[in-house]
């Protein structure tokens, strides 16, 4: 009876924890991971907070990036994610700097 109750307690942690690929950001501070294609910028606003920085593409004004700050000074970093039509295509965290279509962060 108790190698069952460990064996549940066991599989129940497991499933609770999440683990995120390193290699393609996903920090638990960030909350990155929790930021899928297709979603509002007002769905990500109410799961990342306020964005600090705006920019559109020049040549497209359906492109747009938004730059939401997370951690302290002087660690502050962001996590940028790209829009089009309003929409998410992509979100990736721990960037040092504001998201920028002309310079060098989006390149």
């Amino acid at each position: 009876m108790k190698l069952y109750v460990i064996c549940g307690m066991l599989a129940l942690g497991c499933a609770c924890t999440e683990v995120s690929d390193p290699t393609s950001g996903g920090g638990v501070e960030s909350n990155v991971q929790a930021v899928k294609p297709g979603m509002t910028e007002s769905r990500v606003g109410m799961l990342l907070g306020d964005h600090q920085n705006e920019d559109f593409d020049p040549a497209d004004g359906y492109d747009s990036c938004r730059s939401y700050p997370y951690g302290d000074l002087p660690d502050l970093r962001y996590v940028i994610v790209m829009y089009y039509d309003q929409r998410v295509v992509s979100a990736t965290d721990n960037h040092d700097e504001p998201c920028n279509f002309g310079g060098d962060v989006l390149d």
